[in-house]
């Protein structure tokens, strides 16, 4: 239970154990501390609207189809040295591409938390399956 205007008992003891995994206090626990991010890099990007004089107009040459590219990665708190991964499309797979590239990295870690926003793809089937066949704890319960 929850009374208004107060910060349930769990979210409070997460985020302490998350301070103390990402201060480096708790270094025996071999826990890292990881913020997740995701860039989308369009080549060619749409052209919005733009104000121009009466009775004249802009011409902006462009050239091709435009390409997406997409870039999913992890910052650790500690080290500053991102991992990433990039690919054609923003599904489940790719950011499963990102979990085992974390995992083989930090072979030694016995926690690995991301931070994370709300995605699916975060939560979705595929990836709970692949974080089963990990074996880790990688996705943190939700915390406000």
């Amino acid at each position: 239970m929850v009374s208004k205007g107060r910060t349930p008992v769990g979210a409070v003891r997460r985020l302490w154990e998350l301070e103390i995994a990402r201060s480096g206090a708790d270094t025996e626990a071999l826990e890292f501390v990881l913020y997740v991010y995701k860039i989308d890099i369009h080549l060619n990007p749409k052209v919005g609207r733009d104000h121009c004089l009466p009775r004249q107009r802009w011409v902006i040459v462009t050239h091709g189809n435009n390409q997406k590219h997409y870039l999913d990665g992890a910052l650790p708190v500690r080290t500053g040295r991102p991992t990433s991964v990039e690919g054609k499309s923003k599904d489940s797979a790719f950011y499963i591409r990102l979990l085992w590239r974390l995992a083989n990295k930090d072979r030694r870690a016995r926690r690995i938390h991301l931070i994370l926003d709300n995605a699916s793809v975060h939560f979705s089937k595929k990836t709970r399956l692949a974080l089963a066949q990990l074996g880790r704890r990688f996705v943190p319960p939700y915390c406000p």
